[in-house]
């Protein structure tokens, strides 16, 4: 018998992969939705597919993909799994662990997403149901040019199903298997720089992969800028020993020059190349934030395609990336080497966003920044403590809720990220964000915020938004500010702010009238 099903009303709506080994309730039923089907019988209906479904099914995500989520696979044929399997020492599928085979295909998965091929280019800022980033990369010059994961050719795009999309590749990927320690380490081209990482105590931090938050594992990505012998010797430095005589002081100290040298090449997060000389529209710059302490490098294009690092005084003693061994991925960040000694150097003031929703705590939720999906989640004032930069206070006391909410199916926003928090605060209280350190100089303080009593059905309560007197560095900033003003989405010129020093930064809104507020992102805006 023939089931016309509605993925958006399935009964059987579970969680995403929460399921366990269970009899397949589809099985022996042939299925029609608008000449669709979920994702998992849809492979299965495709004869090429076959080893691909038996190795979701040994992974037990097979059930998975025919529930009530958004879905971008990337699947490879009955012949490119059969290769992967000679080369890696597998006789078959049926020798292959349900572990083994999760960490395959678990890698080939992006849930929570709908990604289509116009959609697929450089870093996917959406996770893999493994935890990793997917790279693709093209020539961004030709329109028609294919493109790849990792080498792999995406030869068969847009099948699209009632869930998700299908694509298909040449080949299985590898999820990587190295940190990026591992990869300095491991190599033969990177002996001095790996040295000093290990005299600086740092190996570790490198090769840290995850970090607990409130018992969820959360993948910790660091991006490192690599330094090759060949690049050292050019400078005169041919072992550890003349690398400590350049930059001097206790490797294990912070503050001296030889642990900042070292620290000043790693970045916290996860960076591809594209992500890395992506600029804000209309700025030729940007800072990114270092290991090393409140350091930035500066990243410019200067009017042409080729981008410098620290071009600030001289170009032609700027760095630049290695393009031939850029874009190397860690299963916990990227490694992209450069051709030069990078020294530090004092930025350049370019504007500075800030997500306010950035926050380990977000983070660790499944649908965090995930496009094509909806959903919010309450942080309870007794769970506000948790939070690592965020703190409010609330009168009266205990009463305090911040919502996160995300909404990828909005597009063209102007804001960034489709996430947002609202917050409620009481009759008097008030709400701190811990800001990442800005370089110092004049400021116009801008806040973006998402006024969600457009439309009542997002509000907490369904009363008027409050308004809010802000403070910097508990500095009063301007004047009270009403989060009704305007439309739905709201940039407020807040007023003028003065970073005197690096270092972090607290910015503070207290409650003047009471209502939820609406927050989604601050800028500061360079006064010339």
């Amino acid at each position: 018998m023939k089931k016309i099903i509605n993925i958006f009303i399935l009964v059987f709506s579970v969680s995403l992969f929460g399921l366990v080994s269970c009899e397949d309730p589809f099985a022996g039923d042939d299925f029609a939705a608008y000449t669709e089907q979920p994702m998992g019988i849809y492979l299965e209906s495709i004869d090429e597919y076959d080893s691909w479904v038996k190795l979701l099914k040994k992974a037990d995500l097979y059930n998975a993909l025919n529930v009530d989520n958004d879905f971008t696979c990337f699947v490879a044929n009955n012949a490119a799994v059969a290769r992967y399997l000679v080369a890696n020492k597998f006789s078959s599928i049926d020798v292959l662990t349900e572990d083994q085979a999760a960490s395959i295909v678990s890698y080939h998965i992006v849930p929570f997403s709908v990604l289509p091929q116009e959609a697929l280019g450089g870093q996917i800022m959406d996770k893999t149901k493994s935890g990793n980033y997917l790279l693709v990369e093209f020539d961004q010059t030709d329109p028609t040019a294919p493109k790849y994961l990792y080498g792999s050719q995406i030869i068969n795009y847009n099948q699209t199903v009632i869930n998700g999309v299908v694509h298909e590749i040449e080949n299985v990927l590898e999820p990587p298997i190295y940190t990026v320690g591992e990869l300095i380490e491991n190599s033969d081209r990177y002996t001095i720089f790996n040295e000093g990482v290990k005299l600086c105590g740092l190996e570790k931090y490198l090769n840290l992969k995850e970090v607990d938050v409130d018992y969820e594992k959360v993948k910790d990505y660091k991006t490192i800028l690599v330094i090759s012998d060949s690049i050292f010797e050019k400078n005169g430095i041919h072992n550890i020993s003349d690398l400590r005589k350049r930059y001097t002081g206790d490797p294990i100290d912070p503050r001296e020059p030889f642990y900042s040298f070292i620290a000043y090449h790693i970045l916290p997060g996860s960076f591809d190349y594209n992500s890395l000389i992506t600029k804000d529209e209309g700025v030729n710059g940007k800072n990114v934030e270092t290991l090393a302490s409140n350091q930035f490098i500066t990243i410019t294009d200067e009017g042409g395609l080729d981008n410098f690092i620290n071009a600030q005084d001289d170009i032609e003693g700027a760095v630049m990336f290695d393009l031939d061994y850029s874009d190397i991925i860690a299963n916990n960040g990227f490694l992209h080497e450069i051709d030069n000694l990078m020294n530090i150097v004092a930025p350049v003031n370019y504007p500075f966003a800030h997500e306010l929703s950035t926050d380990r705590e977000f983070e660790a939720l499944d649908f965090y920044r995930g496009p094509n999906t909806k959903k919010t989640q309450d942080f309870m004032f007794n769970e506000i403590d948790s939070l690592e930069f965020i703190k409010i206070t609330t009168i009266p006391s205990g009463k305090g809720v911040i919502r996160y909410t995300n909404d990828g199916n909005k597009v063209n926003m102007p804001m960034g990220s489709n996430d947002w928090l609202i917050v409620e605060l009481g009759e008097m209280g008030s709400i701190e964000f811990t800001i990442p350190s800005i370089i110092p100089g004049r400021y116009n303080l801008i806040v973006d915020r998402w006024q969600y009593w457009a439309g009542v059905d997002n509000s907490i309560t369904k009363v008027r938004p409050g308004t809010v007197q802000t403070y910097f560095n508990n500095n009063k900033v301007g004047s009270p500010q009403n989060h009704g003003d305007g439309s739905t989405f709201g940039q407020q010129l807040v007023g003028e702010v003065q970073v005197v020093e690096k270092g972090a930064n607290k910015l503070t809104f207290k409650i003047t009238k009471a209502g939820p507020l609406g927050f989604d992102k601050i800028k500061f805006v360079p006064i010339k």
